[in-house]
């Protein structure tokens, strides 16, 4: 977990995220540092903005980034069926693989691969769209867009 830890003899730890899952730490003891607290936030908050950018460092630190992973379970990628309505009112059902994801503010996204249009690329093009989605959700800057279609 990131953040500020208090430890012994009044000595705090800073401990930033980093986008590959690991974690820049830096220790800040009374020996060295008047305000060890001050400094610990100081430079969480420095290395947070310099690693992530402004923006998405402040939705780090709210816990929107850790939710949109938990609540959606990051991207996710299932087999479906997809209903069509026809012109003379008949309903046709085809087999598809669909990416779904949520954005940085919570909402809900996906994107289908029809295998009647792609046939066995359905699969391994739901693969490469869903690596595409979790690149960007996982740049140093929040994408521009992220979009359904």
């Amino acid at each position: 977990m990131y953040g500020i830890t208090a430890l012994k003899h009044g000595a705090y730890r800073a401990k930033v995220p980093e986008p590959e899952g690991t974690y820049l730490t830096k220790h800040f003891s009374l020996s060295k540092y008047s305000d060890p607290k001050k400094e610990a936030i100081k430079f969480l908050n420095e290395k947070g903005r310099e690693i992530w950018g402004s923006k998405k460092w402040i939705m780090i630190k709210k816990g929107a980034y850790r939710k949109q992973f938990h609540r959606g379970k990051g991207v996710n990628i299932r087999k479906t069926s997809q209903v069509k309505k026809m012109k003379d009112d008949t309903v046709k059902t085809y087999d598809a693989w669909a990416v779904e994801w949520r954005d940085y503010s919570g909402k809900k996204f996906s994107k289908s691969f029809s295998i009647r249009r792609y046939g066995d690329d359905a699969l391994r093009m739901a693969r490469f769209a869903a690596l595409r989605i979790k690149k960007e959700l996982s740049s140093y800057e929040k994408p521009a867009s992220t979009s359904s279609k």
